[in-house]
Parts: C-alpha cells; sequence; structure tokens
C-alpha cells in the first residue's frame, strides 16, 4: 500500500513491517485509567528495570566527576519511588521526596523492596544476565559494575521522606531541592511549564538529571508504529490519523489521538538541541548530555536496526518529509531512542 502525504510525497508501506512492531503497537499502558494506575503492583522486572536506569544515572554522574552528597532530593514522577528510596539508602541525600499525580508508592511496600532488591543483589552477583534481561541493548548502556554494586547496600533506611500527590507544576515552590531526577517523565510536560517550575524549586548551582524518550526514533514511547519506517515521525497529526483511517481502518483512532496528545501534550517533538534551548531560556548550562543509539536488537522497541531499513526506506527521505514541518532533526536524531543530560541551574 502507499499513502500520500498533504506535501505530495508518496509512501510506499515496507513488507513485514507493519506486523513486525505489532506487539508494542498494541502497548495499552498510555492509555490506562487512574483506577488502574493506582491499582498496579510492581513485579521483579519492572523493579529490576529502574535499578538499571538507576545504575546509568549514577554513571552519568560519576563519569562527569560528580558525588551526590545533598541535603535534599527530588523525583519527579518517581512512581513507586525506588530512586528516592536508593538515594536515600546510599546516603547521597539527607531527604528524599518524590512526587507524582498519584500515590503509586503503595505499589512497593517497604517489605517488598527489600526482598528485590536481596533477589537482585544475589542474582546480579551471580547471575547478572538474569536481571540486565535486555536493558543493556533497549537503553545502550554497559553499567559500571564496580560503581554500580556500591549503589546496592541493604542500608537501614528504605522510606520516602516525603511522597508528594499534587502533580510537580502544583509543588509548594518554598520546598527547595539542590538534586532533582526525572528518569523517563519530561515527555508528559510542555518544556517551558517544566523549567520554569523547575527553576522554582531547584537551588542555584543544583543539578538535574533527566533521562527522556526521543520521539524520532522509530519507535517511541507512544508506540504508534506504521507499515513504514519512521511513520508518525515522518507525518504531522493530521496526516497520521489520516493514514490510519485509510490504510488501517482497524486501529482505533481516539487511541491514536490520545497517545499523539500524550507526547508533551501534543504540543512539541523536540530533539536533545530543543529541550536544552529551552533549558537555557530557563537558566540552565550543560554539564554533560548522551544519546542512547540503536546499536542493537532488543525485542522491545528495536526489532530492526536503523541501517538495515536504509534499503527501503533512505533517511534522506524521511528528513525530507520531517523538513516541510520541522527544522534542525538529523539522522543522528532518527538513530536515538533516549536521551540524558545533566544540567546545572545558573
Amino acid at each position: 500500500m502507499t499513502f500520500r502525504t498533504k506535501y505530495g510525497h508518496v509512501i510506499e508501506e515496507v513488507d513485514g513491517y507493519w506486523r513486525l512492531y505489532g506487539g508494542h503497537r498494541r502497548s495499552p499502558s498510555l492509555l490506562a485509567t487512574d483506577d488502574e494506575h493506582t491499582r498496579f503492583e510492581v513485579n521483579f522486572y519492572a523493579f529490576a528495570k529502574d535499578l538499571f536506569e538507576y545504575g546509568f544515572m549514577m554513571d552519568m554522574l560519576g563519569d562527569n566527576g560528580i558525588e551526590l552528597k545533598m541535603k535534599r532530593a527530588l523525583d519527579v514522577g518517581g512512581m513507586e519511588g525506588t530512586v528516592s528510596r536508593l538515594l536515600k539508602n546510599t546516603g547521597q541525600a539527607a531527604i528524599c521526596d518524590c512526587v507524582d499525580i498519584h500515590d503509586y508508592g503503595k505499589a512497593l511496600t517497604d517489605d517488598k523492596f527489600v526482598s528485590y532488591l536481596r533477589s537482585y543483589r544475589r542474582l546480579y552477583k551471580w547471575r547478572p544476565a538474569k536481571v540486565l534481561m535486555n536493558f543493556q541493548e533497549h537503553f545502550d548502556h554497559r553499567l559500571n559494575r564496580e560503581r554500580f554494586s556500591r549503589q546496592l547496600p541493604l542500608g537501614k533506611r528504605f522510606n520516602i521522606d516525603n511522597y508528594l500527590t499534587c502533580g510537580f507544576q502544583a509543588m509548594d515552590e518554598n520546598e527547595q531541592y539542590d538534586f532533582v531526577s526525572g528518569l523517563g517523565c519530561c515527555t508528559y510536560f510542555e518544556l517551558n511549564e517544566f523549567f520554569h517550575k523547575l527553576s522554582k524549586v531547584l537551588v542555584r548551582g543544583g543539578l538535574f538529571y533527566f533521562f527522556a524518550d526521543c520521539w524520532w526514533n522509530q519507535c517511541n514511547s507512544t508506540g504508534i508504529t506504521g507499515g513504514f519506517p519512521w511513520c508518525i515521525q515522518r507525518l504531522e497529526a493530521d496526516d497520521v490519523l489520516r493514514y490510519f483511517r485509510e490504510q488501517h481502518p482497524e486501529v482505533s483512532l481516539p487511541d491514536v489521538q490520545a497517545k499523539l496528545s500524550y507526547y508533551h501534550k501534543g504540543k512539541e517533538r523536540p530533539t536533545i538541541t530543543d529541550i536544552v534551548k529551552v533549558a537555557g531560556e530557563h537558566g540552565f548550562s550543560i554539564v554533560a548530555t548522551r544519546r542512547h543509539i540503536a546499536r542493537a536488537i532488543d525485542n522491545e522497541r528495536t526489532y530492526k536496526l536503523p541501517q538495515d531499513l536504509y534499503a527501503s526506506t533512505p533517511p534522506a527521505e524521511v528528513l525530507r518529509d520531517i523538513g516541510h514541518f520541522k527544522k534542525g532533526v538529523s539522522e543522528l536524531d532518527l538513530r536515538t531512542c533516549f536521551n540524558s543530560a545533566v544540567l546545572v541551574r545558573n
């Protein structure tokens, strides 16, 4: 099948590509109700994945000479509070708070956290493949084992000091922090609103670490994929809806619209350059940035590497289509699954 964009370009579907990403496309996670979100339970896989994300945050900080000895730390969108618990447990912050829009902390009790951590420590030492799973390929990172092992002590303090359910934007600006982390939460915010708020709750000289999904990868966190690579990346929202209506009417258009609207509230499709630029406008400077590139099949988001798609989908054609409505996107953005960075408030 072929699709003609509103700019007149004809795009051919690639044989087998629609089926290849069928499982990911059916993911319901973004469309769960508030009640479903608050009733979920943290399984060991989710716990292990959170620990891996925490581990490469500590690698980025450590590789740039940053040692956390903070008075107050805040994890934004921290769900069950794994990051806040680990910062507390390792003594990297005296007070560790977590903010989200619901009380997800109930999904991971202190006893379950300790039980999972005991199991993780044992498996990481003797059977690391059991807890690393596909994370190295998915996140494009190999943990510093020595550093990571130091992050897993079984201390006595696993509690989160303050679990806030008001949402980050509604936080009391009298609450001040010298370290803020955001692992996977940035896509839920408009960037200007987010960095404006961050500048109010982060002290001068304070550090912000974020790890964020990259829209321009062939499969991003919306889970929307089409019959050709970089489908929603090379189409504007109205063309995306028309594409599914004409070529794949079996797909629910309200679901597609809801997933598009989740991403920066449907208003932004930033590159890492865009994010850093907005942060700079609110008084932040770069300490370090990193792209997490699709280098290996992870069977979760990457089922076929970008370079293997180029024969049927030349990157020049993808960038041509994107260039009609978004400037500054490069081939490197097309290969970037995630971005991470450390910023400092001036």
